[in-house]
């Protein structure tokens, strides 16, 4: 509990949790790195899950899931600015600790489709054959990033200020 106190004592856990600006700013960042990682891997596991668009290949995702991955260390940092302004009481927090589970599940998930998927020998307009299970694992993926992101929201209506 020392080290959540510290990180809540820290001059830019205050800034986010005393100033007009603070907060907002941050939620901005952290909105914007989600849009984009939640954005992409929902388009690539919509593309494994179902199949179309057709002319799509998984493959053409690799470009798009190096942006991704910068919009995860966007989120991360911007996350961890947040979790600082309030480490105790994000700490018990269950849907906080639901939201974590899930983005941890979630990214294993995109990782797995990622080393699976790309670089497939898939052709435009061709009709390969992706698994059942590497489409539920899609599918999965889609379900967890969709309840991190409700899970994220929810958070400000379970929170409840501990105090050190």
């Amino acid at each position: 509990m020392k080290f959540l106190g510290w990180m809540y004592e820290l001059p830019i856990s205050y800034w986010i949790r005393e100033s007009t600006w603070g907060h907002p700013i941050m939620l901005c960042f952290h909105a914007i790195g989600m849009a984009v990682v939640v954005g992409i891997v929902v388009m690539l596991a919509i593309r494994v899950a179902t199949g179309w668009p057709k002319g799509l290949t998984a493959g053409s995702f690799e470009p798009l899931l190096r942006l991704a991955q910068i919009g995860f260390v966007m989120n991360f940092l911007s996350g961890l600015i947040l979790f600082m302004a309030n480490a105790p009481s994000l700490t018990l927090n269950w849907t906080f600790q639901i939201k974590i589970v899930l983005i941890i599940l979630g990214a294993v998930l995109v990782w797995w489709q990622s080393r699976v998927l790309i670089g497939t020998p898939e052709k435009p307009g061709s009709e390969a054959v992706i698994s059942v299970p590497t489409r539920i694992i899609a599918a999965l993926t889609i379900v967890c990033w969709i309840a991190a992101v409700v899970a994220g929201r929810y958070i400000a209506y379970t929170l409840q200020k501990v105090f050190l």
